[in-house]
């Protein structure tokens, strides 16, 4: 089986970030979610705060936000400057003059403050740049991906003119042209753009920021995914220690990036510093979300996934059947997590001579492939490829043989005849016919005609707050 990954690197990268609000900061009113969502999380408190403390600060912390960006918004910007100032004050008398929530409050004053000394012309050009900003988002919900990363660039372009290119503002529009380049293949250019980006975020926002820390882990993704890991190891290290720094060991946020770091130390073959930091990370979302969340299944996955890739089988195959338990009520049966968790789960039974509950799981997840994408997709080809191993297995080459020729014939109408997928099942299909001619169908001692990987989930926030 060829992994079966969740979400590719790259189109992570091009979803989402990984700040605390993980969303793209705009570069109309940045960070007011991230404050808001700060101020009512429990780990947002300081110091002995009750919880009526925490609420009130809360309430105080929404209201002021909605106020400033209501008379942005209209035009009054003496009194949005006033709510701003209130703001600064109240993060600055929670969190200390030095917390990235002051940091951000105080950049976003200066921007107001800014704004309302700017000549007509400039502020013509401010409202031209967010407007072609929120027209780029428009045409890339209605799938205009090339127009719409014009208008984002005309934006940049507009931005850069009213406040510098060394503006966080401008550093959000160059952060989502990077996710965006992802998104339409141009890897190059997202990385350039990434590095940009970052620069600026650490010179601006500090090393110690959610969004320095967002384009520091997305670099070290990207640079992941093109295979590029020892460029990757030090971005990717930075983010963990920047993560510890913001938010301490026992965050969620420092989980994921935990949980990132580990799943490319497996790329890179070192797996045992990958499950210490994949076990880490399981008791880290123990802690905060319970035993029963999907975020911890999704780390069980990943735990088994390496002690699958070295060959511990008895390590392996439980933490799969806890994984599977926690996703097929959590997120149901057909969701690409729990396929994959049924599927490893099937293949390490197999690999361990238990066929009859292997084909069980197997065949399940192949029902679920075929009633969700059909069965002229590659996934299902790839279920078929997964049973014949297990056929294999068995000696049960004469029910292998249409099942291999099956998914030799997806994929080389999907993928086409010289693609690598259809080598691999054109392949096994030669395989099975070998075994058909030298084998009876019964010797049940024959090795598998196919060694299937086990799938591996990659680094994602966890997903108990819906903007994660």
């Amino acid at each position: 089986m060829l992994p079966l990954r969740d979400v590719s690197l790259l189109l992570l990268l091009a979803a989402c970030g990984c700040s605390r609000s993980g969303g793209e900061p705009t570069a109309d009113a940045p960070r007011d979610d991230a404050l808001v969502a700060a101020a009512t999380s429990e780990d947002a408190a300081s110091g002995d705060n009750s919880s009526a403390d925490r609420a009130d600060f809360a309430r105080q912390l929404a209201m002021l936000t909605r106020q400033a960006e209501d008379h942005e918004r209209r035009g009054y910007f003496a009194n949005a400057i006033v709510s701003r100032k209130e703001i600064t004050q109240l993060l600055e008398a929670q969190y200390g003059a030095d917390a990235w929530e002051t940091r951000t409050a105080q950049l976003a004053l200066a921007r107001q403050s800014q704004l309302h000394e700017l000549e007509p012309i400039q502020r013509a050009k401010n409202d031209e740049s967010n407007a072609r900003e929120q027209r780029a988002r428009q045409l890339w919900q209605l799938g205009k991906r090339q127009e719409a990363l014009t208008a984002l660039s005309e934006a940049h372009t507009l931005a850069a003119q009213v406040w510098g290119e060394e503006h966080y503002a401008v550093a959000s529009l160059i952060d989502l042209q990077a996710r965006w380049q992802i998104a339409l293949g141009d890897t190059a250019a997202a990385e350039f753009l990434f590095r940009q980006a970052l620069t600026i975020r650490e010179k601006v926002l500090t090393a110690l920021h959610p969004d320095t820390v967002s384009s520091t882990s997305a670099l070290g993704l990207l640079l992941q995914a093109g295979g590029r890991t020892s460029e990757a190891e030090p971005l990717l290290r930075q983010t963990v220690e920047r993560a510890r720094s913001l938010w301490g060991e026992n965050h969620l946020q420092y989980a994921v990036h935990l949980n990132n770091l580990a799943m490319l130390l497996h790329d890179m073959n070192r797996n045992a510093e990958a499950v210490a930091l994949l076990q880490q990370t399981t008791q880290i979302r123990r802690d905060q979300l319970g035993d029963k969340h999907e975020s911890v299944a999704q780390s069980l996955l990943n735990t088994g996934t390496i002690y699958y890739a070295d060959q511990n089988l008895a390590a392996a195959g439980p933490l799969f059947r806890q994984a599977l338990e926690i996703f097929e009520p959590t997120i149901g049966g057909g969701q690409a997590m729990t396929r994959m968790a049924r599927s490893n789960l099937g293949l390490t039974l197999m690999a361990e001579r238990h066929f009859d509950e292997a084909d069980t799981l197997l065949r399940a997840d192949l029902d679920w492939i075929k009633k969700e994408l059909g069965e002229n997709h590659a996934e299902y080809a790839e279920g078929l490829s997964r049973l014949v191993a297990s056929y294999g297995n068995q000696g049960r080459y004469n029910e292998a043989l249409p099942l291999a020729e099956r998914a030799a014939e997806i994929h080389r109408k999907t993928a086409g005849p010289d693609d690598a997928h259809t080598r691999a099942a054109q392949e096994l299909v030669s395989k099975v016919r070998s075994k058909l001619g030298t084998k009876p169908a019964t010797d049940s001692a024959t090795t598998a005609s196919v060694r299937a990987p086990a799938s591996v989930a990659r680094g994602q926030a966890p997903q108990n707050n819906p903007r994660q």
